[in-house]
């Protein structure tokens, strides 16, 4: 790339970054593209702009939104459509992959006629908004019924905004997608929530004592279908019908003659034996209702199995989760010692995936917390081991990490719970830690936990600021997750695999959509007069210290060891180096502190820098004793 288009390329990722921090706040597609759209209206310095997406299925780029002036012409993009055979310029786009533009729209072939009459077109250019190769987008930019005159530059800025853009746009549509899905578990909780307060009644008949033949009962009264429970030997222990239901309406498939029947045992074979399932009815051997196997067990041991028979209405998630739970129950009632361990690992991962999900409101997270022995108004901080590349099952067991980081002598309690991300832990900051820094404190004990069990691939961690109280930890693993995604983009196989949320700060959320060849350029530019010249590691160890201290200069003096005077003289000097206001100007602060995350995820800190760093952080893990600042 020529210096001109690298010198392009600045303003568009300056301007990206400053919108960056409200990506994380959009909730609409629209609200993104307009963001998108008017910023670079504003960096190419036209008054009209309108941005259009792919229809996959269509192959078309349909209109989303518009804006001239202070006017909103987004009713008006929404009815148009670009890509069409007879639309050139679009095509020409499409097969150049760069901004294409148009001198004299009345007179150039490429632009349909009737389109610059409708919107009294003089001159326009067309910005492809790129992931990689792929044009998700195209944005149209032009003054209305006035000539523009478009530079080389522009074209440049409008092609690295583009890039920019389009893995925003990318990453909004993943976030849409999740937010489709989590509606649509929440509509599935409350049906679960359901299905939980038949479980506290079923728990609560454990709990009295009460018989199988009661359990069995109840179950079929509230789900409305008959049931029956059977021991590891197939033999019948109870079983029960709703209120209503004929008698000999009831589940016999694993009764003679049934079970020995060909057509039977192959339906049955055909389950998971560990999670059971539904099978269909078996006309041919007289089983004319689908039935729903759950098995009995404990412990790895097998108890039993239990049926539901479909009786008037169709099995729904809730049933089968019912089935499943009132299952587990059933096997805990035969092992009374073990529903203690079980019960208390169920209830701890529960409630950590519950917080970290933010599904609990206050009362009852404190609550629930406060059972667990969580302190509910103490300091904690949320930790997520992933394997590189995602492989789920290179994660090691929730219970294996639990106990790992119980060994830990500076970590209070601590909860686990295996997500679909990895495993998540909530880790309770030990009275008397400082929580300034007890977040990069737990850097090197978290690394030696995940080279202790990495199994596989490699383990990478995200540790989460300091939060308090149990309402908070949602938050708190967002933070952890937006740290690991970007260990996996940045951060090489066999560099660092364990990065706080502080070290990257709030740049984070821009790095994980981030081009990473152009971040790296991008950060090496701002700061790589200090980076690649061992001798002026005072002056980086200092610039690292200054934004882990929230530019104190006097906190920073005291972790270094150095007089304040010096701090500042070390300051100047990477200033005049960098040839960046650090101490007085945001965007400065701003491009450093990013360009910083991202030379530590890719292991460019030198080492001697790093390790004088984290030195004041382990100092997080000794006690605070009287009169210490």
């Amino acid at each position: 790339m020529d210096r001109h288009r690298t010198e392009s390329r600045c303003p568009a990722i300056d301007a990206f970054a400053k919108i960056a921090g409200a990506l994380g706040g959009l909730t609409e597609m629209d609200d993104l593209l307009h963001l998108l759209a008017r910023t670079l209206s504003d960096l190419v310095g036209v008054e009209r702009y309108s941005l259009h997406l792919r229809d996959d299925e269509a192959g078309l780029f349909h209109g989303r939104v518009g804006h001239t002036g202070t006017e909103s012409i987004d009713s008006l993009v929404k009815r148009a459509s670009a890509g069409m055979q007879a639309d050139g310029m679009s095509r020409e786009l499409l097969e150049s992959r760069r901004p294409v533009i148009i001198v004299n729209a009345r007179d150039d072939p490429r632009i349909v006629r009737s389109t610059v009459r409708f919107w009294r077109i003089r001159s326009l250019m067309a910005v492809p908004l790129l992931l990689g190769d792929e044009v998700l987008g195209i944005a149209y930019l032009d003054d209305v019924d006035r000539a523009h005159e478009f530079s080389d530059s522009d074209q440049e800025l409008a092609l690295a905004f583009g890039e920019l853009a389009g893995i925003a746009i990318d990453r909004m549509k993943t976030t849409l997608q999740l937010r489709s899905e989590l509606e649509a578990m929440s509509r599935q909780n409350a049906a679960f929530r359901r299905a939980a307060a038949l479980d506290d009644r079923l728990s609560a008949l454990v709990v009295e004592g009460r018989s199988l033949e009661d359990l069995i009962a109840l179950l079929a009264e509230a789900l409305g279908k008959p049931c029956a429970l059977y021991d590891s030997a197939d033999e019948r222990v109870a079983v029960a019908c709703p209120p209503g239901c004929a008698e000999d309406v009831a589940p016999r498939l694993l009764e003679a003659p049934y079970r020995h029947m060909p057509e039977v045992q192959l339906a049955l074979g055909s389950l998971a034996e560990s999670r059971g399932g539904v099978v269909a009815p078996v006309p041919t051997a007289g089983v004319l209702h689908r039935h729903y196997i759950a098995p009995v067990t404990a412990g790895g041991e097998a108890w039993g199995t239990l049926i539901l028979m479909e009786h008037k209405r169709r099995f729904t998630g809730a049933d089968i989760l019912t089935a499943r739970r009132a299952a587990t129950l059933i096997a805990l009632h035969m092992s009374a010692e073990r529903k203690v361990r079980a019960g208390e690992a169920t209830a701890r991962a529960s409630l950590t995936a519950e917080l970290v999900a933010g599904d609990l409101d206050e009362v009852e997270a404190r609550r629930r917390a406060e059972h667990l022995g969580l302190n509910p108004t103490g300091d904690h901080v949320v930790c997520l081991i992933a394997a590189r590349g995602g492989g789920r099952d290179a994660v090691p067991d929730v219970g294996w990490v639990g106990a790992a980081l119980d060994d830990i002598e500076a970590v209070g309690r601590v909860l686990t719970a295996r997500l679909r991300d990895g495993v998540v832990a909530v880790i309770e900051c030990p009275t008397g830690s400082t929580r300034r820094c007890y977040a990069s404190a737990l850097r090197q004990p978290l690394a030696e936990v995940c080279e202790q069990l990495t199994a596989g691939a490699e383990l990478v961690a995200g540790i989460s600021a300091v939060y308090t109280g149990p309402e908070a930890l949602s938050e708190a693993y967002e933070q952890a997750r937006q740290v690991v995604q970007c260990i996996e983009r940045f951060s090489p196989p066999g560099s660092g695999t364990v990065f706080t949320a502080e070290e990257l700060g709030a740049g984070r959320l821009f790095l994980a959509m981030s081009d990473e060849h152009e971040a790296s350029r991008f950060a090496l530019q701002t700061l790589g007069e200090l980076v690649d010249d061992p001798a002026r590691s005072d002056l980086l160890a200092t610039l690292c210290q200054f934004f882990a201290h929230q530019a104190s200069i006097r906190r920073c003096a005291e972790d270094l060891g150095v007089h304040e005077n010096t701090i500042r003289y070390r300051l100047a000097k990477a200033e005049e180096l960098a040839e960046l206001p650090f101490t007085r100007d945001p965007d400065a602060q701003t491009r450093a502190q990013i360009s910083l995350a991202i030379l530590q995820l890719q292991g460019r800190i030198p080492a001697e820098v790093a390790r004088r760093v984290e030195s004041s952080a382990v100092r997080s893990l000794e006690p605070v004793t009287h009169g210490s600042a």
